[in-house]
């Protein structure tokens, strides 16, 4: 009896076995296989691998068609969310500008870009070097370039939409906030009260300045205020030369840092049209760009990634992500020069 136990549970665990084997086999096939077909779907014809797949948006008369390589192309680029964070950073715009050059559709057949806006702003690198991307090509390629504002166009927003021919908004879209933004924290006083220290050791004159681990002493600040003095100023170049209408004085003493609802900020010149949609914005730029009605053409933006590097990369939809702020603002983003709205 008991051998007959043995040799049943025995045949259980090879059963299983074979099963467990038999399944895992097949799963390494079907990756091996996927790996293969993203290799050839997902590569130039010079071998440079493609990090972005198109997506096919509905045009001004609201038609969405599969994609066809005979007919111009208007690229929708999104600058939606704080702009150096998650995927909205400058890597990513340049990626997409450089694959509409390369990628699936002739290069040749892009012949406008539109900018989908509602963002806050954010880090100062990514937004300038997002804005000279986009005036690049734009200058690079002669193409036509249009902002339409959905929401809120506030800070590094504002600064990228400035690399635009025009701006467009809803009625009901917020714009404006030209201003520099630096938050640091300082934790000594809790730290003195539970008893914790701190030892930093640096080389340099000033290297230990805004440490949040001590004290801070008077002036050293200094360094940090030049700083934002020197973006903040570049800042007004910017929207200076882009929208005329706008006196660097009066963004300095009467606007400053303000958001203005669309109408308004049409009256001030921040941009050249309000309470339109995006249909409408669509129809002027395909003008723009002389892009014939009857021939048609296609609005395309990428989709931020293959499905295949999410699953490798361990990025599915159902992750769940932990982020702290303090005083309202992301750590990622504290310490770091800021064209943010915070309201």
């Amino acid at each position: 009896m008991s051998q007959n136990s043995e040799s049943i549970f025995s045949s259980s665990i090879r059963s299983f076995c074979i099963a467990f084997f038999a399944i895992l086999g097949i799963c390494l096939s079907l990756m091996f296989f996927f790996l293969f077909i993203s290799g050839i779907f997902g590569s130039s014809k010079r071998g440079v691998p493609f990090e972005y797949k198109y997506e096919v948006l509905p045009n001004d008369q609201f038609k969405r068609e599969s994609l066809a390589f005979h007919v111009p192309v208007i690229l929708q680029i999104d600058i939606a969310g704080i702009i150096g964070s998650s995927t909205l950073i400058h890597e990513s715009i340049l990626g997409q500008l450089i694959e509409s050059r390369e990628g699936l559709i002739p290069a040749d057949k892009v012949k406008a870009i539109l900018l989908n806006i509602n963002s806050p702003g954010g880090v100062i690198f990514d937004t300038a070097s997002i804005y000279n991307a986009i005036l690049d090509y734009k200058k690079r390629f002669n193409v036509p370039v249009y902002a339409y504002i959905d929401g809120l166009c506030a800070s590094g927003g504002l600064y990228i939409a400035c690399a635009a021919d025009k701006i467009y908004a809803t009625k009901t879209s917020v714009v404006g906030s030209v201003g520099t933004l630096s938050q640091f924290f300082n934790v000594s006083d809790l730290l003195e009260k539970v008893g914790v220290k701190n030892l930093t050791l640096t080389q340099g004159k000033g290297k230990d300045s805004l440490n949040p681990f001590r004290p801070w002493k008077e002036g050293e600040d200094s360094n940090y205020v030049e700083l934002g003095q020197f973006f903040y100023d570049n800042f007004l170049d910017v929207v200076t030369k882009a929208r005329p209408k706008l006196r660097r004085e009066d963004l300095i003493n009467v606007y400053g840092a303000k958001v203005f609802p669309a109408p308004i900020a049409l009256d001030y010149g921040f941009i050249d049209a309000s309470g339109v949609t995006k249909e409408d914005v669509l129809k002027e730029l395909r003008e723009a760009a002389h892009i014939d009605q009857e021939e048609g053409y296609q609005l395309l933006r990428f989709s931020e990634e293959r499905w295949l590097g999410s699953l490798f990369e361990g990025k599915f939809l159902n992750q769940i992500t932990h982020k702290i702020e303090v005083g309202g603002i992301d750590l990622e983003l504290l310490n770091k020069p800021l064209y943010l709205y915070q309201p």
